[in-house]
């Protein structure tokens, strides 16, 4: 999905995005306020979110963002996020992709994340929920048979180790998300 795909599509209020789907570019659905629902179906291939700004001081770019004024209110994530970082300037100025993914979405209650068959990891990057104080019902399912540990890590670090966190219930799992921070979240296959 390209740049500024779906930007400002007002009337747009669910998506599902396929496993087939690899990157979403960067503004893709910026501004698209009636965006109620969003479904990243499950998939073995990483995906990569485009640009989604979480401090708005930080870039001139701030007032567009991946979802920016979107005002989702449920997320299903059934696939792990590609995390890169890009230089766009002599200045060091960089974009972050695949962090603060759904940053700043003020409107979400309901997050739903579901571990797809076969990995053996499963990370959520550093300020993915950063600002989504409404969050109050999370719920993290892994495939049927199998059982996973999650833990926050303390360094900010995909290979940092952590802290365990317990995610077995909705009120648990969406204190943890809406405190992600700076940190990861980190499943890991036992």
């Amino acid at each position: 999905i390209g740049n500024s795909a779906f930007a400002y599509c007002k009337k747009l209020k669910e998506i599902t995005i396929p496993a087939s789907v690899i990157s979403i570019g960067n503004f893709a659905f910026n501004g698209c306020t009636g965006l109620e629902t969003l479904n990243l179906e499950d998939g073995d291939e990483d995906l990569l979110l485009g640009y989604n700004c979480y401090d708005d001081n930080k870039y001139s770019t701030s007032q567009k963002g991946l979802f920016r004024d979107c005002g989702i209110e449920v997320l299903y994530l059934g696939r792990n996020l590609k995390y890169e970082y890009n230089d766009k300037s002599s200045d060091t100025l960089f974009y972050a992709y695949g962090y603060s993914a759904f940053a700043n979405i003020s409107t979400l209650t309901t997050v739903n994340i579901s571990v797809p068959a076969g990995l053996n990891s499963f990370t959520i990057g550093k300020y993915a929920f950063k600002g989504c104080t409404g969050i109050n019902n999370a719920t993290f399912t892994t495939p049927e048979g199998e059982s996973w540990t999650w833990f926050k890590s303390s360094l900010g670090s995909i290979t940092s180790s952590g802290t365990t966190v317990d995610v077995s219930n909705t009120t648990d799992a969406a204190y943890v998300l809406k405190n992600l921070g700076e940190s990861y979240l980190h499943g890991k296959k036992q």
